[in-house]
């Protein structure tokens, strides 16, 4: 399980401070209201963005490579 995995998160965090983007994709069963059994999945992708956009609010040259 991801959240659990220390090491991939590492490995993540790192992606992200060296500019690059990371995607994480987990899936297992779940219950819809107490009654009906479904598998679901979940994604979540990320990129870097400058310190200035985020304190300037407005959009900066990338510093990055454009995926």
């Amino acid at each position: 399980m991801w959240a659990g995995d220390v090491r991939r998160q590492a490995a993540q965090l790192d992606a992200l401070t060296e500019g690059r983007p990371l995607s994480v994709t987990v899936g297992g069963p779940d219950r819809i209201f107490g009654f009906c059994d479904v598998d679901v999945s979940y994604s979540l992708s990320a990129r870097p963005i400058t310190i200035n956009f985020v304190t300037d609010w407005k959009i900066t040259p990338l510093r990055y490579a454009a995926a």
